[in-house]
């Protein structure tokens, strides 16, 4: 019963004899909020609530480029509005559910956004991104529901030979506040998750590798009554 105008809009200027170039532009994006793409989100929500699309526009500008030929970089501002944002509640008497509501009001959110990256040939790289939140829920709160305020995430990948590598990662969220079913705030511990891979080809187009997850053995929690695993392989 409502239409909605979905822009992609983007330009680019590269300065001249440079590889450095300015962009800006318009996004926005239309989230049906089924209960399939909610529960990719977050897997305890309850199946009990009314679907409403949510909209996200994003306004950005940055500049992007490199220096000389290993390393690259990206630094972005954005603009973003929110509406029918859903906000995941705890609820129950053991606080193990979560109802999903709407936030009346627009959200919106002015992020920054910094990355790095150094790569040696076919040798080995590395890569550092920061993504930094300022939320307005339309109360006036520097916060969204269960929405991190600090996301890092950096990796670090080595190829000893052609058919063997190793990937090494470290993953953080900060700043993430829960609503218990009595209503009160909770800041989460921020999460940190340090992890690594590696791979061997053993003949063309077979590969053997093994993972290992969270080294630390942190039990942070992303939803509020929730504990991440501890290390798995």
């Amino acid at each position: 019963s409502k239409n909605y105008f979905l822009p992609d809009i983007v330009a680019a200027l590269k300065i001249h004899n440079t590889s450095t170039t300015i962009f800006a532009g318009v996004q926005t994006t239309l989230r049906q909020s089924t209960y399939q793409q909610l529960t990719a989100e977050n897997p305890y929500i309850s199946n009990m609530y009314t679907v409403q699309q949510t909209s996200r526009s994003e306004y950005f500008g940055g500049v992007q480029g490199g220096v000389s030929d290993h390393f690259t970089y990206l630094a972005k501002v954005i603009y973003l509005e929110y509406q029918n944002l859903p906000a995941f509640l705890n609820y129950g008497a053991d606080m193990k559910q979560f109802l999903v509501t709407y936030y009346k009001t627009d959200v919106t959110a002015l992020a920054f956004e910094i990355s790095g990256r150094y790569t040696e040939a076919h040798k080995w790289s590395v890569g550092l991104t920061a993504d930094i939140y300022r939320f307005n829920d339309g109360a006036q709160n520097s916060y969204v529901v269960n929405e991190p305020n600090t996301k890092i995430s950096g990796d670090f990948r080595i190829m000893p030979t052609p058919k063997l590598s190793f990937t090494a990662y470290l993953a953080m969220q900060g700043g993430i506040h829960a609503q218990d079913s009595k209503g009160n705030i909770e800041i989460l511990k921020t999460s940190f998750d340090v992890g690594g891979s590696g791979e061997y080809q053993i003949i063309p187009r077979l590969s053997v590798f093994l993972q290992v997850n969270n080294l630390l053995n942190n039990k942070y929690e992303r939803w509020l009554g929730y504990q991440a695993y501890g290390w798995n392989v």
